[in-house]
């Protein structure tokens, strides 16, 4: 794996702080799509360290959020594989890119093709964020 570093900005949206502009306009995405969603939720163990999902969306699917799948597969793959393996009951996705422009794969790095995935990639999200 390669060490990277990456600016973010902390971005403020319905009175939560998101580590980045990125997080903030799936958040707003979900809202748009009627979502309860929870950022953050809480570390969990893995086989490669601690995790801390970006979201939990309501009921049962995880949403990791990274500017590229690239990212992922550097940096989180092994971690959300064995998130996955220890949490069988929920969907584990990793978002690649801002909404409308890129992705949602599974942790194995294959392009979902679910209906409402895609209608969620179809959001046009402009925002503008303090």
């Amino acid at each position: 794996m390669t060490e990277r570093s990456i600016l973010s900005t902390p971005t403020t949206y319905l009175g939560t702080t998101f580590r980045s502009k990125l997080e903030a306009q799936w958040a707003v995405a979900f809202k748009l799509h009627g979502l309860k969603y929870l950022y953050e939720p809480k570390p969990v163990s893995t086989d490669f360290g601690d995790y801390l999902p970006d979201f939990l969306v309501y009921p049962d699917t995880v949403y990791e959020v990274k500017p590229t799948l690239q990212h992922y597969r550097e940096e989180n793959m092994p971690r959300l594989i064995s998130f996955q393996l220890r949490h069988p009951d929920l969907q584990v996705r990793i978002i690649a890119g801002a909404p409308r422009y890129h992705g949602i794969y599974t942790v194995d790095g294959v392009k979902t093709d679910d209906p409402f995935e895609r209608a969620l990639l179809q959001t046009a999200v402009e925002w503008r964020f303090t």
